[in-house]
């Protein structure tokens, strides 16, 4: 067997990472420094993703997050790895922001409701 063959049967070979299985938390029956303790195991055990949260004209102090009495305070302009868990609570943040436009009647105008990211954030492409 040639080099080339021998390196592929190793790759081939590999052992896979097996997923974590736990017993579901039951949250209800916890103490809170069990609670905190729990979200910590779990924040470490997910899958990272790496994201910006740019400053804006207003908006220029650290964004807060919390999971379960866990802390993350997340650097605007800067590149940070989060738990996935992140992700999911700043897409829930979410404002409304109200403008104005005309009237289909012509008549003065209205106010429209839109939606938007309270902390909005870029994502490393291909994560």
């Amino acid at each position: 067997m040639d080099e080339a063959n021998m390196s592929e049967t190793k790759q081939e070979q590999a052992p896979q990472p097996v997923p974590v299985r736990r017993k579901p938390i039951n949250w209800n029956r916890i103490s809170p420094e069990q609670v905190l303790s729990a979200t910590a195991q779990e924040m470490r055990d997910q899958e990272r993703v790496k994201i910006l949260i740019p400053s804006t004209e207003t908006q220029r102090d650290d964004v807060t997050v919390q999971i379960n009495g866990y802390c993350f305070q997340i650097k605007r302009d800067q590149w940070v790895e989060v738990p996935k868990a992140v992700i999911e609570v700043l897409n829930n943040c979410i404002v409304k922001l109200y403008s104005q436009r005309r009237r289909p009647d012509g008549e003065g105008n209205e106010l429209v409701e839109h939606k938007a990211l309270r902390f909005p954030y870029q994502r490393v492409a291909g994560e």
